[in-house]
C-alpha cells in the first residue's frame, strides 16, 4: 500500500504537509524544502497498530514497532494493552511516498518499511 503526501501552502505562511491516509501524520515548514524533510522524519517514526492486520491474528493486540521506546511499550502493557512489538520497520505499517516537482526541480521522500522509493528527474 501507498499513500500520497500532501503539500499546502498554509495562510498564516509557510507550508503543511501531511499524509492523509496517516491519521496524525502532519508537519510544517517555513519552505516546502523544510516541510516535505519534516514530512520524510514523520513518516519515518515508529507506527503502531491496533487490532488484527489479517484474519488470524487476534483483534486486541497493540503492534508497536520495535524502534519505540521499550518504556512506552512497558507503560502501554500496564495499562492493559495486549502489546506485541514487531519488527523495527513492521511492513504492515503501511507505505508512505511522496514527490513534488517546484520549478524544474522534483523533490521526495520514501518510507524506508518498503523497497519503494521516491524518483525525480
Amino acid at each position: 500500500m501507498r499513500f500520497r503526501v500532501v503539500l499546502e501552502e498554509s495562510e498564516e505562511g509557510g507550508y503543511t504537509a501531511y499524509v492523509p491516509s496517516l491519521p496524525g501524520c502532519i508537519s510544517e515548514g517555513e519552505t516546502k524544502e523544510e516541510a516535505l524533510k519534516n514530512i520524510q522524519e514523520a513518516i519515518e517514526r515508529p507506527r503502531f497498530l491496533l487490532g488484527r492486520s489479517a484474519l488470524s491474528e487476534p483483534n486486541d493486540t497493540l503492534r508497536l514497532e520495535g524502534r519505540i521506546d521499550r518504556r512506552v511499550a512497558q507503560q502501554l502493557a500496564e495499562m492493559g494493552h495486549n502489546v506485541e512489538i514487531m519488527d523495527d520497520w513492521y511492513h504492515r505499517a503501511g507505505h508512505a511516498h511522496g514527490v513534488v516537482k517546484r520549478g524544474a526541480t522534483w523533490m521526495g521522500g520514501a518510507d524506508p518499511r518498503t523497497e519503494g522509493l521516491a524518483l525525480g528527474f
